[in-house]
C-alpha cells in the first residue's frame, strides 16, 4: 500500500494570530502545507497533537488507498472513531474510499482538564448550526445534551479564504446569534479547501 506522510511544523505567531501547520507528502512525492489560524488569545486551547491534521487528511488518504504515516502524536480515541468512520465510508462509497491504516509515532490521549466538561460546535450561520446551538443551550428535545460553551466559524470552508470582507460580515451576523445564546464565537482560518482536493 502507498503512503502519505504527515509532519507538524513549528507553531508561528503572525500578527495577532497563532498558526499551526503540517507538511503533508503524498504517495507521488508532492508536498504541501495545511494550516489552521486562530486569534492568539485562544492559543492555550489548541492541541499540540496531529489530530486536526489527521482528520483533515483522512479522505485524501482513503481516496488514494494510502496508509497515513503520522510523524507525531495522535489520540487513541480519535483513532477508534476514525476506524468506525472508515468502515462507514468504505461501505457507502467503496469505489471512492478504501480503508487505510493510520500509523502515528505515538498514541496519547489528551489530559482531562479538571472541572466541568464543556463542548464546542462548528457554526456556519446556517439552519443546522443555529438549530444545534439552540438545542444544546436550551436543552429542548435532546437526549445527549452537551455543555456547549462556544462555536467555531471557519474561514476557508464555506467562504473562500480570499474573501475576507465576506467572512467578516458573516462572522458579525453569526456572532449576534451565538451571543444571544450565551456562546462565544471563535474565528478560525484555514487553507484546507485550497490544498486538500
Amino acid at each position: 500500500m502507498t503512503k502519505i506522510h504527515l509532519w507538524l511544523e513549528e507553531t508561528q505567531i503572525i500578527g495577532g494570530y497563532i498558526q499551526r501547520t503540517s507538511t503533508i507528502e503524498t504517495s507521488n512525492q508532492s508536498k504541501f502545507n495545511l494550516w489552521y489560524r486562530f486569534p492568539i488569545k485562544y492559543q492555550d486551547y489548541l492541541t499540540d497533537s496531529c489530530d486536526p491534521f489527521v482528520v483533515a487528511s483522512i479522505f485524501l488518504a482513503m481516496s488514494q488507498g494510502s496508509d497515513l504515516i503520522v510523524h507525531g502524536q495522535v489520540s487513541p480515541s480519535l483513532l477508534d472513531n476514525l476506524d468506525k468512520f472508515q468502515s462507514i465510508w468504505s461501505c457507502w462509497k467503496p469505489k471512492i474510499y478504501q480503508r487505510i491504516n493510520i500509523k502515528p509515532d505515538q498514541e496519547k490521549e489528551y489530559e482531562q482538564i479538571a472541572g466541568e466538561k464543556v463542548a464546542i460546535s462548528s457554526f456556519s450561520g446556517g439552519v443546522d448550526s443555529c438549530f444545534t446551538a439552540f438545542r444544546h443551550t436550551q436543552g429542548i428535545n435532546i437526549q445527549r445534551k452537551q455543555n456547549l460553551q462556544a462555536c467555531l466559524m471557519v474561514h476557508g470552508f464555506d467562504i473562500p479564504i480570499q474573501q475576507k470582507e465576506v467572512f467578516e460580515r458573516a462572522f458579525i451576523k453569526s456572532q449576534k446569534i451565538t451571543y444571544s445564546l450565551g456562546l462565544d464565537l471563535i474565528p478560525m482560518a484555514t487553507n484546507f479547501r485550497q490544498v486538500i482536493k
